[in-house]
């Protein structure tokens, strides 16, 4: 058995300055931990514009790899369709490029789940027909879709999802939906791959569900917090909105203060903070370009440091 990755890299506007390849250092990182555990690697080019060093780095790695240059703009799912023909091995795990992974047998556990029979995925609250899709497939445990950000799909399921609108989709009212029995009314919709989910859902016998560990710890104001729930430090991580603090640092260190303040309004501190500390985890060489963002919004270094250091025992980096 065969096996890829593929994840799309997007750069976030503006087009200026180098911050945003923080996200392919942390993926380069990862894959000197665990790059056994698969056969090729597929990197969507959104405007990213790979560099000499990335790919010499991954060559020296000896990771088989392909640039599929994207052919239309589009978020991931559009991305994704442009890759699938492109993908030739028996499994491909579908990434986003904010997810980090640095733990050895994460990926290889997710192959050997799908070689065994499974679908495997993240599941997802987001997007509507919530009960009618729990009330057809009640392995959703609540949840609207499958995951979009980790998720395994063999050839077959691939071909399925080449010819399905993977986008979030808003339906006309009366729109019938055979997969679960439902015609749809006013402000009906589903996220991206809420379609697809409920057309590959009838054809699977076994799912294998990827922990989604959403607890994290914030600086707010001079106290470090914790959310609700305890971290389950599983080697990898879903960032979410990884793009955030490129697009900060790129708008400051362009010129574009407007965008760069706008930014930092528009942002809770505590979520500005947390996305940095992932960004710098990531690559810890612009430290000193994130130290110029701590004066501009009152946050003493030392007290960031401090976090920093606790972020990194709380998920277990």
């Amino acid at each position: 058995m065969t096996r890829a990755l593929c994840i799309p890299f997007h750069r976030y506007h503006p087009h200026t300055t180098q911050h945003y390849r923080a996200w392919m250092e942390s993926l380069l990182r990862g894959l000197s931990i665990w790059k056994h555990e698969f056969d090729k690697l597929y990197l969507i080019d959104d405007y990213w514009d790979f560099n000499f060093e990335e790919l010499d780095r991954l060559n020296k790695l000896g990771i088989n790899y392909e640039i599929i240059k994207k052919q239309r703009d589009g978020q991931h799912w559009v991305q994704f369709h442009t890759a699938f023909p492109r993908i030739k091995e028996d499994y491909c795990l579908f990434l986003d490029n904010d997810v980090v992974i640095w733990e050895k047998g994460v990926v290889d556990k997710w192959f050997k789940k799908a070689e065994e029979g499974c679908f495997v995925t993240a599941l997802d609250g987001s997007g509507g027909l919530n009960e009618e899709m729990n009330e057809s497939f009640p392995i959703l445990g609540g949840a609207s879709r499958m995951g979009s950000y980790y998720f395994i799909l063999n050839k077959e399921q691939r071909n399925l999802a080449f010819n399905t609108d993977l986008a979030p989709v808003h339906y006309k009212i009366g729109t019938f939906i055979p997969e679960i029995g439902y015609t749809t009314v006013e402000g009906d919709w589903q996220d991206s791959f809420g379609m697809f989910t409920y057309k590959i859902l009838p054809t699977i016998s076994k799912i294998y569900i990827v922990e989604d560990d959403r607890s994290s710890i914030y600086l707010e104001g001079d106290k470090i917090t914790k959310s609700s729930g305890t971290p389950r430090k599983l080697g990898y991580y879903h960032v979410r909105n990884g793009g955030h603090t490129t697009h900060l640092l790129a708008s400051k260190y362009s010129g574009d203060i407007d965008s760069y303040k706008h930014s930092i309004e528009i942002t809770p501190q505590r979520e500005l903070l947390r996305i940095a500390a992932w960004h710098l985890s990531a690559d810890p060489l612009q430290a000193g370009d994130f130290g110029e963002v701590l004066k501009d919004i009152n946050v003493p270094k030392e007290l960031f440091a401090v976090y920093f250091k606790e972020f990194g025992e709380y998920h277990g980096l």
